[in-house]
């Protein structure tokens, strides 16, 4: 009894992903029959059975009871082998029908998601990146180089976030929309040139806007928009828009606007001797005016260990709360009705193995 127990309390643990293929059990049961009775071969009785010729026929009195008892004994015989195999039939048919319907078990409770943060970076590429000010293991380094440098310390830092890339210069878009994907972050902004895409002037007021009304739906149920990262070099802005009243407003919004300076804020970091484009300083003041208004801070990426302040920052911003239905682990058991199925089968035919010996 206690074993019956067991079984039933397992049976009712068991879970189907599609339970409804069991609805086809009797539309195919029907079918079986319905063939099975189309290639049934009437069985032949006493009375027509042939003679051979030239044999005499002598017709005893009681050959029509002899010729009923025939007829049911053969009639019986056939009824109970067509109720085996319709028997068989049926067992292997439930088995299979088992397996469709992908029984399994659940198991422990999953762990919740992680909370998370959104954080979009607002890349320039302007002209001006082509500048060389900065000095690495004693080679000059162009703005650009390091832009790219401090996108890839940022992106290995902030894992766990799902973060965004829009690039500007005259125009503004969306590179990389927000994703944790950080490999396809990473190949995108490598492949970033000065002033191919968007232009060659920077137009840092538009790109704020055009952020502003691409991630204004992606607040959550608490309401909690992504935080913005500017990196730029801009030195003066254009007079159409400012881009300190325009942080101002992306913080009513809801938004968050730090700022990381690229390049230097003097004309003592020039290169000497360098021919073409004309040399412009970081102009630090508006940079750092723009992030007070847009309620974040302002940093300078000098090198790695000048960024991990700007690191810190961002992971101190609030983190989104993941709400979902609670998952489980699924352990399948499609493949014990299919080994019942086949050890019916391999039994079957042992039973037939025997009878005929």
């Amino acid at each position: 009894m206690r074993m019956v127990t067991e079984l039933y309390a397992q049976w009712l643990s068991l879970s189907w992903e599609s339970p409804q293929v069991f609805w086809g059990l009797p539309l195919i049961l029907i079918l079986i029959l319905g063939l099975e009775r189309r290639a049934g071969n009437p069985s032949p009785s006493v009375g027509t059975i042939p003679l051979a010729q030239g044999e005499r026929i002598i017709r005893h009195p009681q050959a029509e009871r002899l010729r009923m008892l025939s007829s049911v004994a053969i009639q019986g015989h056939g009824r109970w082998q067509r109720m085996r195999r319709y028997a068989a039939y049926s067992v292997v048919l439930l088995c299979v029908l088992a397996s469709l319907a992908q029984p399994y078990r659940q198991g422990q409770r999953l762990p919740e998601p992680n909370p998370y943060r959104e954080v979009v970076f607002i890349l320039d590429t302007s002209v001006s990146m082509v500048l060389k000010d900065y000095v690495v293991e004693g080679q000059r380094v162009d703005r650009m180089t390091m832009l790219k440098s401090v996108m890839h310390h940022l992106a290995r830092e902030l894992k766990g976030n799902r973060l965004g890339v829009v690039v500007f210069s005259e125009s503004a878009y969306t590179l990389v929309p927000l994703t944790d994907d950080y490999d396809l972050m990473r190949q995108m902004v490598e492949r970033l040139q000065p002033a191919v895409l968007t232009g060659r002037t920077s137009q840092v007021s538009h790109a704020l806007l055009h952020t502003g009304t691409q991630f204004s739906n992606a607040d959550d149920k608490q309401g909690k928009l992504p935080l913005l990262v500017l990196i730029s070099d801009i030195q003066r802005p254009y007079r159409d828009i400012d881009p300190r009243s325009v942080a101002e407003h992306l913080r009513e919004q809801g938004f968050t606007l730090h700022t990381i300076a690229i390049g230097a804020g003097s004309e003592a970091a020039a290169e000497k001797g360098a021919r073409g484009l004309i040399y412009q300083a970081v102009n630090f003041p508006l940079l750092e005016e723009m992030a007070t208004r847009g309620g974040g801070r302002f940093f300078r990426a000098r090198d790695a260990d000048s960024l991990q302040q700007a690191v810190w920052t961002i992971q101190q911003s609030e983190k989104r709360e993941v709400s979902s239905t609670p998952r489980y682990e699924k352990q399948p058991l499609y493949h014990w009705p299919l080994l019942m199925g086949l050890v019916w089968i391999v039994c079957l035919q042992l039973v037939r193995l025997v009878v005929r010996r």
